[in-house]
């Protein structure tokens, strides 16, 4: 079975590149095929924790870009070392803190970011080009009554927390505005199809149709909406299909 690895831009809501990846390519043999894709000059390129890797940082710097990168256990030290720093710098009040808050159906989030600038108490320093600093992101949802907290830890290339916190954030637009909409509403993981490259194929036209539906950046109807209107009527899928024709 094929897997899909997307390239997601937070402010357009748009899949800028996508690569199909197979039982015998890893993510982190098929993440380096999706940058050469792009024109990263420029921007800030944000992965999971799986892109944590030497390599594929030096290519975002090499391509003028910067990164905020994922830390967990695949890099145990730099997470240790990441923590510890924090905590210290933290309690020592060495760092200042952003904290925004919100309330959403019926949730209530307060998100708390500090950033580090790189400390040479950092173990495995070398070889990660452009480090920068470390961050942290500490997440605090109340829910019915029932508070959680959550804390996640960061390579980056950024010297600026509010940069940094803003990146984060935008990060985990892809999980609503591309993964969710791809399985609610173009029912992605039902698909059976599995013979030849069937599964592939139409992948490649659900992100395209994504596309195209989200190109009108004024349009503020529903994504239903947008589908409904383009299924049944004529004028609405020319519109979608080829743009506003009227001069």
């Amino acid at each position: 079975m094929d897997h899909i690895v997307s390239a997601f831009t937070s402010g357009t809501q748009l899949v800028l590149a996508h690569q199909s990846m197979t039982g015998r390519d890893s993510e982190i043999k098929t993440i380096p095929k999706v940058l050469d894709m792009l024109p990263l000059a420029g921007a800030v390129v944000s992965i999971d924790a799986i892109g944590a890797q030497k390599k594929i940082v030096q290519q975002i710097i090499e391509a003028k870009a910067d990164y905020v990168i994922s830390l967990k256990e695949n890099q145990s030290n730099l997470l240790h070392d990441a923590q510890m720093t924090l905590e210290d710098e933290i309690q020592r009040k060495n760092i200042s803190c952003i904290e925004i808050t919100g309330r959403s159906h019926g949730r209530e989030e307060c998100r708390r970011s500090w950033l580090s600038t790189l400390p040479e108490s950092l173990r495995e320093r070398a070889g990660w080009v452009g480090l920068l600093a470390v961050g942290l992101i500490e997440s605090e949802r109340t829910i019915k009554g029932s508070t959680s907290i959550e804390k996640r830890y960061y390579l980056t290339s950024l010297t600026s927390n509010a940069e940094f916190q803003e990146t984060v954030r935008a990060h985990w637009s892809i999980e609503n505005q591309q993964h969710w909409i791809l399985d609610v509403q173009f029912k992605e993981d039902a698909n059976r199809s599995r013979k030849d490259h069937r599964a592939k194929n139409l992948a490649v036209m659900r992100r395209m149709a994504l596309n195209l539906l989200r190109r009108d950046p004024n349009d503020k109807r529903s994504m239903v909406k947008r589908k409904m209107r383009a299924c049944f009527n004529d004028t609405e899928r020319t519109r979608v299909l080829f743009g506003d024709q009227t001069t």
